[in-house]
């Protein structure tokens, strides 16, 4: 034990507020520095500081954010200094393992999965050392303070949570708003598993606005819908297509490397100047769907052709050599996609160096396109050295080239689609390769060959389906879980404290301080809220914690009129009158005796504040006042409207996921407010 003027302190009690002083000093540090940083990040000295942080572990938020870190850290440090002086130890317990808890839910709850996999810098990783500082530890400590507190105030603690319990517990509304609010907050801790490991921000894992694979159990016609797959190919070269000369002529060579193919022709002298015609086939694959929507597949590939000599050539007067190059072949390169009722040639290598000369020389005098008529690929070689990174889809130069573009300039994309994917069953590619010498000289020749890819892009897709842009809207709407909660509980706990503060001190103090308190209250309440909050959010940037603590600023007026109300009979009990004839401070008398009568209608007010937040963060989001990186349920609602085509299209597995999940959460916390309100009000008592 630990005595200081005649107290018995534990050493457990000690070490736990001084770790708390610590933590809040160190996190209010941090605010300040990333607020003095974020005001100079512009500046070289000031990236390196913010550089050299964020590699340690730490990366310093820029305001608002510093000023949510300012406030947390003079918070853990009153609770740590309350602890130490064994004062309100239960309160300042509570509040330290409540707000480490939201830091916990700010900072880090949902990405769990990352800070297993990021583990570096002695096993930590980088962005998560603030979620384990600012909100585990102060969890864990908080927990382990109320564990230390007297027998006597433990069993006092321990009665009242199980009178509260008894009565929550006959509340079916309550228990019902409990059972919604842990399923959500175990959802923004499952978020990695829950969303399946897709990336929220993630496009084309599907076509555009598609809806989801379970409505074929209403539909079983729709089965046969394509479904976003991946198709790889791989080239192999076929022996039959080599001339005899070539094949045994020692200057010809073809090996395998790491999936691609490379086959070179070294000072080998053709019998005729003819091109030879070199055949590389792929894999077959099947196709069991309908042909997907326009647009909705890509054919990949890539080669690169070198047909030249290269050589060394002395510079004169010098010991220093000059590589130099000369032509030496000619070449072509075609390929054709196979299905089971066609074959189609879809590209060659001379059309796509010229092809923007053959899309303009296809205009008319009437400025109408005609299908391009092109020449056998084997009359059309060129000599460029060239590397191929090609992807087919829908573009007006390839669908000029299939002759898909009608006479008024317009891609025909899903008759393309329909053509080449016409048919279930097997589908190959085939390359042909022609190579004739330059002028009679001795071919040097070389090509590579890497694997093909065939995507198809889905018509059906997971739970919910995709949005405008192919995303994932499960995955985006269970990303969504952690930010809300985030956002309702630190903007009820901001106001929860404004109002405790501005009521108490009102209430107790009266005079020209209750006056002044109670005519700004009435000024408050009188603003147009939504409004002020646009204006406020256009001026000072779309973030969405500054966004909190401007919600918060507009919600703690109702509270603070009620506790007012309630401390103006409070103070004229007999245990004030006894505390203030004992010469106890007023501050003592507000925070000792006070408070903590006032708690139980803090706590349901605590409760309902958080669905108001919710929707007014939403609402924000919604009108485009939100903060457009987060990605919150009212910022999905705004891409709906302004660019998705939700409504026109009538999307409704995107429309009603994030509605349904705002009217839950905020419906759970309205029946548990409505269960708290009926305990601590004994007014709204019902006889059971």
């Amino acid at each position: 034990m630990t005595k200081r003027r005649g107290v018995s302190r534990p050493k457990g009690i000690l070490i736990m507020s001084l770790l708390i002083v610590v933590l809040g000093i160190f996190t209010f540090a941090i605010g300040i520095l990333g607020y003095f940083l974020g005001e100079h990040l512009n500046e070289e000295w000031a990236a390196q500081i913010w550089i050299a942080f964020a590699t340690k572990g730490i990366i310093p938020l820029s305001w608002p954010s510093a000023l949510i870190d300012m406030i947390i850290g003079l918070v853990y440090v009153i609770c740590g200094i309350l602890i130490f002086k064994m004062k309100h130890m239960e309160l300042a317990s509570l509040m330290t393992l409540g707000i480490g808890l939201v830091s916990v839910f700010i900072y880090g709850i949902g990405e769990w999965s990352a800070y297993v996999q990021e583990t570096v810098y002695s096993g930590l990783g980088v962005a998560y050392l603030r979620v384990i500082l600012q909100g585990v530890i102060p969890m864990v400590t908080g927990a382990a303070t109320i564990s230390m507190e007297r027998e006597e105030a433990k069993t006092v603690l321990g009665r009242r949570i199980r009178g509260f319990w008894l009565d929550f517990s006959h509340n079916k509304i309550g228990l019902v708003g409990a059972a919604i609010i842990l399923a959500y907050v175990a959802g923004a801790v499952l978020v990695p598993v829950l969303s399946f490991g897709v990336d929220p921000e993630a496009t084309d894992l599907a076509d555009d606005r598609v809806p989801p694979e379970w409505i074929t159990i209403f539909d079983p016609s729709l089965n046969d819908l394509p479904r976003s797959t991946v198709y790889d190919l791989n080239f192999s070269l076929d022996m039959a297509s080599i001339p005899d000369f070539l094949k045994n002529s020692t200057g010809f060579n073809v090996t395998y490397k790491e999936g691609s193919i490379i086959l070179e022709i070294e000072a080998v002298s053709f019998p005729v100047d003819e091109p030879i015609c070199i055949v590389f086939k792929s894999n077959t694959f099947n196709y069991p769907y309908r042909p997907p929507r326009g647009g909705g597949f890509n054919i990949r590939f890539e080669l690169a052709v070198d047909p030249y000599l290269y050589y060394e050539l002395p510079v004169p007067g010098t010991n220093i050599t000059r590589t130099m190059r000369s032509k030496s072949a000619l070449y072509n390169v075609e390929v054709n996609f196979s299905n089971p009722l066609k074959t189609y040639s879809i590209w060659d290598a001379e059309w796509s160096i010229h092809k923007i000369t053959y899309l303009s020389e296809g205009y008319n005098p009437l400025s109408l396109l005609e299908p391009i008529d092109l020449a056998p690929a084997k009359d059309r070689l060129i000599d460029a050295k060239q590397s191929f990174s090609v992807a087919l889809s829908t573009d007006l130069y390839w669908a000029y080239r299939m002759g898909y573009v009608d006479v008024h300039g317009s891609v025909d994309a899903q008759g393309l689609a329909n053509d080449l994917f016409a048919s279930k069953g097997n589908y190959s590619m085939t390359m042909y390769v022609f190579v004739a010498p330059y002028h009679n000289k001795p071919v040097y020749f070389k090509l590579q060959v890497k694997t093909a890819q065939v995507t198809v892009r889905g018509l059906l897709w997971g739970l919910m389906g995709t949005d405008h842009l192919g995303r994932d809207v499960w995955s985006r709407v269970v990303h969504g879980i952690k930010i809300s909660l985030a956002i309702g509980l630190a903007a009820a706990v901001v106001s929860v404290v404004m109002g405790i503060m501005v009521g108490v001190v009102s209430g107790y103090l009266g005079g020209v301080v209750d006056e002044a308190l109670m005519r700004l209250v009435d000024i408050l309440l009188c603003l147009p809220v939504l409004p002020l909050l646009m204006v406020l959010v256009y001026m000072y940037g779309r973030n969405v914690w500054y966004i909190v603590i401007l919600i918060a600023v507009f919600g703690w007026q109702g509270l603070s009129r009620v506790i007012r109300s309630q401390v103006l009979s409070l103070r004229e009990s007999a245990f004030v009158e006894c505390a203030v004839a004992s010469g106890a401070s007023r501050a003592y008398i507000m925070f000792r005796h006070l408070i903590p009568n006032v708690l139980p209608i803090v706590l349901a007010d605590f409760v309902l504040s958080v669905p108001g937040a919710i929707m007014t963060e939403a609402s924000l989001s919604f009108i485009g006042f939100g903060d457009p990186t987060t990605p919150t349920w009212g910022r999905e609602f705004n891409i709906m409207w302004t660019e998705g085509g939700a409504f026109t299209y009538f999307c409704w597995w995107w429309i009603f996921p994030p509605g349904i999940a705002i009217t839950l959460l905020c419906l759970a916390f309205v029946f548990l407010g409505h269960a708290v309100d009926e305990i601590v009000n004994p007014r709204l008592r019902r006889r059971r």
